[in-house]
């Protein structure tokens, strides 16, 4: 799993709401992914380590 969405998603988990990433940015997050290429590498990583499975 790429680092960035573990992090994202321990955040999501957070006890308290108040510390939770808002649905906004979590789209911008996933936007950025999809879109704007971000973290490509670390996705590439992933889907490799994957794939050796």
């Amino acid at each position: 799993t790429p680092e960035c969405y573990a992090e994202l998603m321990k955040s999501c988990w957070n006890p308290d709401p108040k510390k939770r990433p808002s649905i906004k940015d979590i789209r911008l997050a996933f936007g950025r992914w999809i879109y704007k290429k971000v973290n490509r590498e670390e996705f590439s990583q992933g889907e490799a380590k994957r794939a050796k499975l």
